[in-house]
């Protein structure tokens, strides 16, 4: 089974946002191939980036953009009309 991943929304603001995506996703792994070519499994040190990454994020959703740490804070930053 081969997974054919076309897009079909064609809007060309989709269309960017989407080939920004795939060049982080891109950068992501060419990082983790040259970890592992020098011996270094990404169970090893993937999970701590990842939590610092959330963390680091999540400050600044809680923080003043987000209105603090109610979760009608977090609703008023995450679901923006742009996220929408």
């Amino acid at each position: 089974m081969s997974i054919k991943n076309e897009p079909s929304i064609k809007n060309p603001l989709i269309a960017a946002i989407r080939e920004q995506l795939e060049h982080r996703a891109l950068w992501m792994y060419l990082l983790c191939d040259e970890a592992r070519k020098k011996g270094l499994e990404s169970q090893n040190f993937a999970p701590d980036a990842i939590r610092r990454c959330g963390l680091y994020q999540g400050a600044g959703l809680r923080g003043k953009a987000g209105g603090g740490a109610s979760l009608k804070g977090l609703k008023r930053t995450l679901f923006t009309k742009p996220a929408q």
